[in-house]
């Protein structure tokens, strides 16, 4: 898919009540030219399954709409598994990508470094796990706190982590952990490894991937290898850096640590300026990224306390796991300023009425969304163009028109709103669709 088709065929996707301002068009896209499935054989893409991403091809489709040029330099300040970095590389662009997620962060820098010696890393692989199934065979049949306590190893400081592997599954990941970190291996090559681990945990966890949720389950009659899988993950991420490596026009970026709530803090960014911005953020329907990346961020030491989950996705735009709900119970978040009060104040009044903990909700995620707007400016240069995948919500029983409330604060805020895009059905009887909302700076 190079294009996004569009038609006028709105009546049997979008729900009753959704506002006209804007102009609308629908563009008939499946999952997999819209969802992370598009990006599940790709090569780099596929080193991370985020089953909230979008897809390499919607990225591809949104930098031919906006004109993309060689020259211009892209910008994803919600940088996820680094869809858009990726594919910009792929596409021969400079990009750069923000996120506050510091295994996001781990995980973009190591995907969009792609100038690594495969036969130096083939070879560091091969003596790593000749060393780990050494350890593997001397520890046979001994129980996980027996490993332990030989080892020296720790478990996670993940909440009780024997819920999400088992224990024999836990020590060949921890044996995986410590030969990454001991080896003889650079910073690179150490941070390749641990992306590679990272890749396998939740593929070996205790979980049935739901979309969106993950589900825990017993898993105790399957045979998991843990070394067996990452042995596999790492040798077809050693076979994407070789195919990178061929590609001598691809392009530059990666993936930095910032809050895009306050791009002006962001270290680095004072003298970007930025030609397109791809991009999507999280959606208002109470999914959390940090929930679902928790293993890796443990697993990998990037936290290390049991408030730290919950006080990173308070910072999050729609967080909710711990105190990022807790600290809505008992109080009234009213909207920031006129622009979002236009945007979104009838429907967190209507849902309010139902439900004051998720008005607060609604009202802080456009809260959060509308601060990331009036800071971005200073990162764009004059007539640079901006495309914004969200999706709508339901929330107890009012309809959250995502895409409208978004466009409503571009417009407030200076923008020019182009035109919105129904790119896909979500499927169910709630009539959920993925929208893009396309908005230019004024040159």
């Amino acid at each position: 898919m190079t294009a996004i088709d569009t038609t006028d065929s709105l009546c049997a996707v979008l729900p009753a009540g959704r506002p006209t301002r804007f102009p609308t068009s629908f563009g008939n896209l499946g999952a997999a030219d819209v969802t992370f499935k598009g990006g599940l054989s790709a090569p780099v893409h596929a080193w991370f399954r985020l089953t909230y991403s979008f897809s390499p091809q919607l990225v591809r489709a949104l930098l031919t709409r906006l004109d993309t040029a060689p020259h211009h330099h892209i910008l994803d300040p919600f940088a996820g598994a680094g869809t858009t970095v990726i594919e910009c590389l792929w596409q021969g662009h400079r990009a750069l990508g923000i996120d506050i997620n510091p295994f996001f962060v781990k995980l973009g820098r190591v995907s969009t470094r792609w100038s690594a010696d495969t036969r130096a890393l083939g070879a560091a692989i091969d003596e790593l796990l000749a060393r780990v199934r050494q350890h593997r065979s001397r520890l046979q049949g001994k129980t996980l706190d027996a490993v332990l306590v030989e080892t020296g190893l720790a478990l996670p400081r993940l909440h009780n982590p024997l819920r999400w592997w088992r224990g024999d599954v836990l020590a060949d990941l921890l044996l995986l952990k410590q030969a990454i970190s001991t080896a003889c291996l650079s910073v690179d090559q150490c941070e390749l490894l641990e992306v590679a681990l990272a890749g396998i945990l939740l593929g070996v966890a205790n979980i049935h991937r739901n979309h969106p949720t993950l589900t825990f389950c017993d898993r105790n009659g399957e045979r998991i290898d843990a070394v067996e899988r990452f042995t596999a993950h790492a040798q077809r991420m050693i076979a994407d850096l070789a195919a990178c490596r061929e590609r001598r026009d691809h392009g530059a970026g990666t993936v930095i640590e910032g809050d895009s709530t306050d791009l002006a803090s962001v270290p680095g960014l004072a003298t970007a300026h930025f030609d397109r911005v791809v991009t999507s953020p999280p959606y208002p329907n109470r999914i959390s990224y940090v929930w679902e990346t928790r293993p890796h961020l443990y697993f990998l030491d990037l936290l290390t306390s049991a408030r730290d989950a919950g006080d990173l996705d308070q910072r999050t735009i729609g967080g909710t796991w711990g105190t990022a709900t807790s600290s809505l119970v008992g109080r009234t978040i009213p909207p920031s300023d006129e622009a979002v009060a236009e945007a979104i104040g009838k429907t967190v009044g209507a849902i309010r009425e139902r439900d004051p903990l998720m008005a607060n909700y609604v009202s802080r995620y456009f809260n959060m969304m509308a601060a990331h707007l009036a800071s971005l400016p200073t990162l764009l240069r004059p007539g640079a163009r901006c495309a914004y995948v969200v999706g709508n919500s339901r929330i107890k029983g009012v309809e959250v028109f995502t895409d409208v409330a978004l466009a409503t604060l571009f417009d407030r805020y200076g923008y020019l709103v182009r035109e919105i895009v129904i790119v896909r059905r979500r499927g169910g009887r709630k009539q959920l669709y993925e929208a893009v909302v396309f908005a230019d700076w004024p040159a």
